[in-house]
C-alpha cells in the first residue's frame, strides 16, 4: 500500500470534518475562508499535490482540521525517542 500523500490527507481529514461536524459546511471554499484564502482554487491545488501551503496557513490548517502541524505534514508520526531507543537496544541483544 502506497503512502498517503499530503494532498490526500488533507482531503481525507476535511471531508472526515465534513461528515462528522453538521456545524459547518467544510467545504473547500468554506476552508479557504477560514484561512483567508480568496478562493477554493488554493485549496484544491493543496488537495492535488499541485502546491503546499506557507508555514503561515499550514498551521493554521492544521488547527482548522484538529490536528498537529507534524501529522499533516508527514502523516503518522514516528515513535517516540525511547521507544526507538529501546527498539535498537533489543536488536542488539538478539
Amino acid at each position: 500500500m502506497t503512502p498517503e500523500t499530503f494532498g490526500q490527507r488533507v482531503r481525507r481529514l476535511r471531508l472526515a470534518r465534513k461528515f462528522s461536524d453538521g456545524a459547518h459546511e467544510w467545504s473547500q471554499s468554506w476552508v479557504a475562508e477560514q484561512l483567508g484564502l480568496q478562493d477554493r482554487v488554493t485549496v484544491w491545488l493543496w488537495e492535488h499535490d499541485r502546491n503546499v501551503p506557507t508555514n503561515k496557513h499550514m498551521q493554521q490548517l492544521a488547527e482548522l482540521l484538529g490536528v498537529s502541524e507534524v501529522y499533516l505534514r508527514f502523516g503518522e508520526p514516528a515513535a517516540p525517542p525511547d521507544e526507538r531507543q529501546l527498539s535498537f537496544a533489543q536488536a542488539g541483544k538478539l
